[in-house]
């Protein structure tokens, strides 16, 4: 039967305890007194454990299960605490006064999103305003500050926000993101694809669709590994003028879960970058709404 303590066996407990025990009385030739010992425990062994070249298999194979063991409890501890902070959240979001939840609630300008670097959330939180550069320097110099032009570590941003609109609506989407090397901008709304850009494809193209009334949740996924300059913007075709974007109460928890250290507000002129006002530069893209492909909605 496994010992509760630290999930070792006692067979195991037995030899950290030899080990530990070797190492205060064969070492210094003498015997030490046993209230000038400290308590077996992982904080006194394991440091010994990690520093021998010739642990026995049994050991070994202990010491690797202790580790998994407490890795494991961490990372299930760490999605406990982020399923219990949305909990929160959506609590919150329905006890809000009439008027202020639902498709009613009031939205924060811009979309919101944390960073991951090669899988693990990176605390880094962006506050994008549609229609504003995104530039290259704010996920290169922020995430990797001391080699910000070396195609390293994998980073993707997930910025999310909803579009309203009271009446089924012509529009011009501006999308630009990505670079080579599977550096790319991928677009969902609600949940339609509109595209995906960068990489080997187009790195700047205007999707022109109609979009039905509503409120529709927005997602923006920047993938890379270098990153290019990147922009997003939604216009009214008709009168030319952007359409408001923004994040709720909710969107806003998730992007600061499991971790947060660092806010990033990026809303850069949009005339710095050649591409942006050059007309040439862009792609027109007609599409069906109706045709696009559909996406499970994770909202």
């Amino acid at each position: 039967m496994r010992a509760l303590r630290f999930g070792l066996t006692p067979r195991c407990w037995l030899l950290l305890s030899l080990i530990s025990w070797s190492a205060t009385t064969l070492t210094f030739g003498q015997e030490s007194s046993s209230s000038d010992e400290p308590p077996l425990s992982p904080e006194t062994v394991l440091p010994d454990l990690l520093h021998r070249d010739n642990l026995s298999a049994d050991i070994r194979l202990a010491l690797q299960n202790y580790l998994r063991e407490i890795e494991d409890i961490e990372t299930e501890l760490q999605q406990k605490k982020a399923q219990a902070t949305e909990r929160f959240l959506r609590a919150i979001q329905q006890l809000a006064p009439e008027g202020t939840s639902g498709a009613g609630q009031k939205l924060e300008s811009g979309l919101i999103g944390q960073a991951v670097v090669q899988g693990d959330p990176s605390g880094v939180v962006y506050h994008y305003h549609p229609g504003k550069l995104f530039p290259h320097s704010k996920i290169r110099k922020i995430l990797r500050p001391d080699n910000p032009d070396v195609e390293s570590p994998h980073v993707t941003i997930t910025l999310t926000g909803y579009i309203v609109l009271r009446e089924k609506t012509a529009v011009k989407i501006y999308h630009a993101a990505g670079g080579v090397n599977g550096d790319h901008g991928d677009l969902v709304i609600g949940n339609r694809r509109l595209g995906v850009v960068g990489d080997d494809t187009a790195k700047a193209v205007i999707y022109e669709t109609e979009l039905p009334a509503g409120k529709h949740a927005i997602t923006w996924k920047l993938t890379g590994g270098l990153f290019q300059n990147n922009l997003l913007q939604i216009k009214d075709a008709k009168t030319d003028k952007a359409i408001a974007v923004g994040f709720d109460a909710l969107q806003k928890g998730k992007a600061v879960l499991p971790v947060y250290r660092q806010l990033v507000v990026v809303d850069h002129d949009p005339l710095t970058w050649s591409k942006a006002s050059d007309p040439s530069e862009w792609t027109h893209l007609p599409l069906n709404w109706s045709e696009l492909p559909q996406v499970p909605v994770t909202e």
